[in-house]
């Protein structure tokens, strides 16, 4: 696994002096990565830049060889806390205290301070924790999608729990379809290349409105697959 070091783009970084609450090391698991920064549990900041190691290959040695690199990286013997897809939890034992279990053993040196959640369910942690939906106490339902689909439900601002596949089991059949018919590999299809917009020629023109006409349709045809 290679440890590409600070040059993730994505970490926005606190601009307080002091944390406001505990720090910790937040890890996000996935099946080609692991991602890794200091947190801020007051306000879910980043304390300093992150790392990042990739995994060349989607096994569960792989991927705790990724995250002792990324542990190791940042020098740090305190809490972790791991947010983890399902492609990893189905990896590392399909159940919480065998994943747990399985990370903790792979970072001794944090003894034993490790904490492991789904994912989806990391995600709905945050959104009301630490945005404008902290307090929110109706009902919310929120949605990662990725190559799979999560689903969670808060109510009264605590997460309900609940098997919600038999709404979202279709998505990574259905995206490996649109992926095939689109040709694309991410999360969408992206937009054709362009002429320069600032001075068409009439050709030019004439390509922009086909373009657009495609650009158009190959988002009809996503939003009518996902609703």
């Amino acid at each position: 696994q290679a440890l590409l070091g600070q040059e993730d783009p994505q970490w926005t970084l606190s601009e307080r002096d002091y944390p406001l609450g505990e720090v910790v090391l937040g890890l996000e698991i996935r099946s080609h990565s692991v991602k890794g920064a200091l947190v801020d549990t007051g306000n879910g900041e980043f304390v300093r830049p992150g790392v990042v190691a990739k995994v060349n290959e989607a096994t569960a040695e792989n991927i705790l060889n990724a995250i002792q690199k990324v542990v190791i990286k940042e020098e740090w013997t305190g809490p972790v806390g791991c947010s983890v897809t399902m492609a990893v939890w189905r990896m590392l034992g399909r159940d919480h205290d065998t994943v747990e279990a399985k990370i903790a053993g792979a970072l001794p040196q944090c003894q034993g301070e490790v904490a492991v959640l789904i994912h989806k369910h990391a995600a709905a942690h945050t959104l009301f924790a630490f945005t404008r939906w902290k307090g929110e106490m109706g009902r919310v339902v929120t949605v990662t999608m990725g190559l799979g689909m999560g689903v969670v439900l808060y109510e009264r601002g605590e997460d309900r729990g609940g098997d919600y596949t038999q709404l979202t089991w279709t998505w990574p059949s259905g995206l490996w379809e649109l992926r095939s018919r689109m040709g694309f590999t991410g999360m969408t299809p992206p937009p054709p290349t362009l002429p320069d917009p600032g001075n068409p020629s009439e050709g030019d023109k004439s390509t922009l409105d086909s373009s657009a006409d495609k650009i158009q349709q190959d988002w009809d045809d996503y939003i009518d697959f996902s609703c």
